[in-house]
């Protein structure tokens, strides 16, 4: 399972972890529904945080629809699940047991404006519209937490041995229980 750009030559594995609320130590306070959008209110500016276009999940345990917590599948309703899940960018796998996976999708951001056109620091907007009848989306404790999906940090630094032209950089992943690396591109 590879690629015509990544051929393997040796390969080392990274600890890489995703930025995240609690890392940021900015959370989604509250939310607007737009007719075209939905907008994040962040507790901070997120300047120099998250970036247009960076994709974002919103942790299912932070998430209440309804009133209810959307993570208890005991008192939450079908819908309400199907209006978190859409709202978290996450979505559970329907062809294996209950909590054996999510399929992550997320939701691409985009800077929120004011009407004199200057930028709005605390607020972030994705995609998603709700149609005529919205659900009430909250968070637990105020606090709706999220994971950038798109980038991962390391604290490891990659260094060449020796000189050599055309040397190329490749990452990918190796999903849980898999034997090789799916390689998905060339590291910038």
């Amino acid at each position: 399972a590879g690629t015509s750009f990544c051929t393997l030559g040796s390969s080392t594995e990274l600890a890489l972890s995703p930025l995240t609320a609690a890392a940021a130590g900015i959370i989604i306070e509250s939310l607007r529904l737009e007719p075209t959008r939905t907008v994040l209110e962040f507790n901070a500016s997120v300047e120099g945080v998250l970036r247009p276009d960076d994709i974002l999940t919103i942790d299912l345990d932070s998430v209440f629809v309804n009133g209810r917590p959307a993570s208890d599948k005991d008192t939450t309703q079908p819908a309400d699940w199907y209006h978190a899940y859409r709202f978290s960018g996450e979505y559970e796998f329907h062809d294996s047991a209950p909590g054996a996976g999510v399929h992550v999708v997320g939701h691409r951001l985009r800077q929120v404006f004011a009407d004199d056109g200057s930028p709005r620091p605390r607020e972030m907007a994705i995609p998603l519209t709700w149609g005529p009848s919205p659900p009430q989306i909250s968070f637990r404790d105020g606090r709706g937490m999220w994971t950038v999906r798109s980038e991962a940090r390391t604290g490891s630094q990659l260094q060449g041995t020796a000189a050599q032209d055309g040397l190329k950089i490749c990452w990918g992943d190796r999903g849980a229980g898999a034997a090789t690396t799916t390689y998905r591109t060339e590291a910038d």
